[in-house]
């Protein structure tokens, strides 16, 4: 159940508003009465010492403004506040019944006058309009008058002089009110007032003309009419019926408080004072209706000046916008190239538009003559152009006009086209034609260039050795060329055939992904258009398509176009090739396998001869011929193991699974550690091996120093063992670059030299300078080669200078940009910690291997356990933690990489055990191999006492690195 509001009965049913109203509008009421209690009361108190009527009745003006701005709804309690208001100051001053009738009297007064201007004007009540003045003034009479007559009739049935006198002191005083307050009352709006205060100058000029008014009624010299209506008419020309209401105003104050401060301080007789009075409210009446007829005019006049000035913005608007019509239309005829024309039958007067102008190739300002213009149409057309004007006389709706051809005074020719229709008369007959004509020269020269092209299209279809084949949506041949004949069909045979029924079925998804590609305006791959097509005789023939989609003038996709290429030669072509690449696939593979199992062949027994032979040197108590003999093993075995290495480094030159370690070292340092490994063997030919470094040469470099040792240890080598006597001499110097820096080193001998007819036979694969059977030195041709490879891999060069008999020079340079900062690596930390004894688990099927192991590490005090093959390794690890393990790649039964994932798996004591891979398998493939199984590096055989030491010492004092591949080296 829905709650009323408060006071929702007394809202509607008195206050004429709704409930949510309710407060507002009783504030409203309140304030009515309180303004109509003081209007009254001030107007009563102002005559009261002088015992005199009021000049001016203000009340009733307040009560009329709120009658006429409000709805009729609410009279009825706005006039019970006002009546209110007006009794309380009234009963102050007069008898109660006298109070009773004006009050009544002046009630009635309000409802007359805000009934007939409501009933003129509406609710809004605009002074300045002419209308709306005159009915105010009209008002201001009829109402005051009414109540006059009435409120005299009350107070005496008889009219005398007396009464009569009355009843004009009454109507003088609410006329007067009415005329002067109301207009003040009805312009006093919130942007009026805004509006003022904006301008200080209108301001300041009704301070002034305040004043002026209280100077010129307090002197009795001069009469004050005429500067008075001079002033108001002043303030009206300026601020028009807002001024021209405030100036009325402040005059009726300022005149009527003179006044009665006058008969306050003098004692008028009751005669003087009344004419007197009534001398000021007809001054003020005129006054003031002067002011509101001015400001009316005034007002009036701007209406009529915004007015003409609107009138005369629409106007040039109207213009503007008929020129931009007849622009528009021009442009339209130019652009579309079309031409209007009339022709008035009866008075034989033909108006053409500015395109028939250009048409016709004549001058705008000529007058259109329609003979002139019937002589230019081709003679051969003549007639089509008089059969069009007779079938439109003809015809009551437009025609199409057949083509005509125009020939212009240059020679040149025009087609026209367009439509001609005829005007009538109310009998029927024809007054006039008028049509439109249409330049259709360039659809003329469009045409035949698509006649030429389509048959050139047919000439070139018709012979050209590929087949143009034409498609709708649904796949049915629309059109082939007769190049189909080389597939044994006809055209005609094709023609209305569904493609896919002609089409391999192992090449339809690929068909049918090129036409979606198509349709979406994407790009097919060239594999996807090649397809099988069947012949007459039904054998499959490889085509190649090079499709094209048309569409319509919406985009909307409606065939496809083909041109289909025999390709069956280009595709045997491909198998032969598919077919080559495979076998030399499989014969590099084959290669690379043979290179395995060479390697690993050779460097099994190597391992167990170099390694061996490494320790009988160790020991001082051989004797002197079995020294040499041992000296000679060691030698052997270093050859061969050269041999081996210079091969696989070619092979993966070749093969491009060379990969550089640029790490930070010291450059001199390290070629002096390079040569000092070479001393031995020069010492022993007799020959001095010397070191040049120049000051240019940084102290720390950026480049990988196991390669430029490679190369360095082959160059020396060589220049070694081609050198019989005198000396061999090494230099480096750097030079800094626009990359950093190059390294340049230069081995210099004193050897036989090399022919130049021989020096291009250097740096080439399985070469030498002397190939002959009876050559003096050994070697396998690879090692400048190999070179070569690695200096081109470091960003360098190589060459050679020599001169026969005199000896050679052999240079080579390398990236190396200087470093400052000194990197120490983990293995060098780890080969300068202190070894402790380990406990090791040594892991390999060749028993020779295994106690070769133990020979080199035994000194040091470390501990081992053996294993033969991988399952034995499993189980030793299972049964005792190591700190290590080295352990066989290749093993029968489990091999290593085997042994080391199931170490890692279930070997929970030596799960992060460091496992090295120690084998013969150097390979990047083996390498890669040993890293996906787990190990964390690699010791390649023959094994070198000292890296095994390095090693060993390294990863005794770490644990398992998960991914260790990066740690993995041959």
């Amino acid at each position: 159940m829905q709650t009323a509001l408060p006071g929702s009965f007394v809202a509607e049913r008195l206050l004429g508003v709704g409930p949510r109203r309710f407060w507002p509008a009783l504030a409203e009421l309140i304030l009515l009465g309180l303004a109509v209690f003081a209007a009254a009361e001030l107007c009563l108190a102002l005559t009261r010492q002088s015992n005199a009527p009021p000049a001016l009745w203000s009340a009733n003006a307040f009560v009329l403004v709120c009658l006429v701005r409000t709805s009729r709804r609410r009279w009825p309690a706005l006039l019970i506040a006002a009546a209110v208001g007006q009794a309380l100051a009234m009963a102050m001053h007069t008898q109660p019944l006298t109070t009773l009738r004006a009050t009544a009297c002046d009630s009635l007064e309000v409802v007359v006058c805000a009934s007939l201007m409501r009933y003129v004007c509406g609710r809004r009540v605009d002074l300045s309009q002419p209308r709306t003045l005159a009915a105010f003034a009209a008002v201001v009479v009829i109402g005051p008058m009414m109540s006059a007559v009435l409120m005299v009739s009350l107070a005496a049935p008889a009219f005398n002089a007396v009464l009569v006198g009355r009843c004009l002191v009454w109507f003088s005083a609410h006329a007067l009110g009415f005329l002067v307050i109301t207009p003040v009352l009805l312009a006093m709006r919130p942007r009026t007032l805004k509006r003022i205060a904006a301008k200080p100058a209108d301001i300041a000029l009704l301070l002034g003309f305040s004043v002026l008014l209280v100077g010129l009624f307090d002197q009795s010299v001069v009469p004050p009419q005429g500067a008075i209506i001079a002033m108001v008419v002043l303030i009206t020309f300026r601020m028009e019926q807002v001024g021209a209401a405030i100036a009325a105003f402040l005059t009726a104050v300022v005149g009527i408080g003179s006044l009665l401060y006058a008969a306050s301080i003098h004692a008028f007789a009751a005669a003087d004072f009344a004419d007197q009075l009534l001398t000021k409210q007809i001054t003020l009446a005129i006054t003031t209706g002067c002011a509101l007829a001015i400001g009316a005019t005034l007002a009036h006049r701007r209406r009529l000046k915004t007015s003409l000035k609107m009138s005369l913005a629409t106007a040039e608007a109207a213009r503007a916008e008929a020129v931009e019509a007849v622009r528009q239309t021009t442009m339209a005829e130019q652009v579309a190239g079309v031409g209007f024309w009339r022709w008035d039958l009866e008075n034989d007067k033909v108006v053409w538009s500015a395109e028939m102008f250009r048409i016709w190739g004549v001058e705008g300002s000529d007058t259109p003559d329609l003979a002139a213009g019937l002589n230019k149409v081709h003679p051969d057309d003549k007639e089509i152009a008089d059969e069009n004007i007779e079938r439109a006389m003809r015809e009551t709706d437009p025609i199409h006009s057949s083509p005509v051809r125009l020939l212009l005074t240059d020679g040149s020719i025009r087609h026209l086209a367009g439509r001609i229709s005829s005007e009538r008369d109310a009998e029927g007959k024809v007054i006039a034609l008028r049509g439109a004509l249409v330049d259709i020269s360039h659809l003329k020269l469009a045409d035949e260039a698509m006649r030429t092209s389509e048959s050139r299209y047919r000439l070139l279809a018709d012979h050209s050795s590929d087949i143009i084949l034409r498609v709708d949506l649904e796949d049915r041949i629309l059109y082939v060329s007769p190049s189909c004949r080389t597939l044994g069909y006809e055209p005609e045979e094709l023609v209305g055939r569904l493609r896919w029924e002609l089409t391999h079925p192992d090449d339809m998804p690929n068909l049918t992904k090129v036409r979606q590609n198509l349709v979406q305006g994407v790009a097919s791959a060239r594999a996807d258009r090649e397809y099988r097509f069947m012949a007459k005789d039904g054998g499959w023939v490889w085509m190649e398509g090079s499709p094209a989609i048309i569409r319509n003038d919406d985009g909307m996709p409606i065939e496809l176009v083909s041109q289909l290429r025999d390709i069956s030669e280009r595709k045997a072509f491909e198998t032969e090739l598919v077919k080559a690449r495979d076998e030399a696939e499989a014969a590099a593979h084959a290669k690379s396998e043979f290179l395995a199992n060479m390697s690993h062949e050779i460097r099994t027994p190597l391992t167990s001869i170099m390694g061996f032979s490494s320790l009988l040197q160790e020991t001082t108590d051989l004797p002197p011929a079995a020294d040499r003999y041992v000296q000679r093993i060691s030698t052997a075995g270093q050859s061969l193991l050269s041999v081996v290495n210079d091969i696989l480094d070619f092979s993966k030159l070749e093969a491009g699974q060379v990969d550089l370690d640029p790490h930070s070292f010291d450059p001199a340092a390290y070629v002096e550690d390079t040569i000092e490994l070479l001393t031995t063997q020069a010492e022993n030919k007799g020959l001095t091996l010397g070191l040049i470094i120049d000051d240019s040469v940084p102290s720390r470099i950026d480049a990988d120093s196991s390669r430029v040792r490679q190369v360095l240890l082959n160059l020396v080598g060589n220049a070694i063992k081609f050198t019989a006597e005198g000396r061999v001499s090494v230099s480096m110097s750097h030079v800094m670059s626009d990359s950093g820096g190059m390294m340049r080193i230069q081995i210099a001998d004193t050897g036989p030299g090399i022919p130049a007819e021989r020096r291009d036979r250097l740096f080439q694969r399985f070469s030498q300078v002397d190939g002959s059977v009876s050559r003096n030195h050994g070697g396998t041709g690879l090692g400048l080669a190999i070179c070569k490879g690695l200096v081109k891999l470091m960003g360098g060069e190589i060459g050679v200078e020599s001169e026969e008999d005199k000896g050679s020079v052999f240079w080579f340079t390398f990236a190396a940009p200087p470093m400052n900062a000194v990197v120490h690596t983990a293995a060098a930390e780890a080969a300068e910690a202190d070894m402790r004894p380990l406990h090791i688990l040594v892991v390999d099927d060749v028993n020779v291997n295994r106690e070769l192991v133990r020979a080199m590490l035994e000194p040091f005090g470390h501990s081992f356990v053996e294993a033969e093959n991988g399952a034995e390794a499993v189980a030793a690890a299972l049964r005792e933690p190591f700190d290590l393990i080295l352990m066989d790649l290749q093993m029968p039964g489990m091999d290593g990489t085997a042994a080391t994932r199931a170490i890692r798996a279930t070997c929970t004591a030596n799960g992060l055990t460091p496992i090295l891979a120690l084998s013969a398998n150097v390979l990047p493939d083996h390498l890669v191999a040993c890293a996906a199984a787990g190990m964390d590096d690699h010791i390649g055989k023959p094994i070198q006492p000292m890296r095994l030491l390095t090693k060993v010492a390294e990863w005794g004092h770490q644990r398992h690195i998960p991914s260790g591949e990066d740690r993995l080296s041959a």
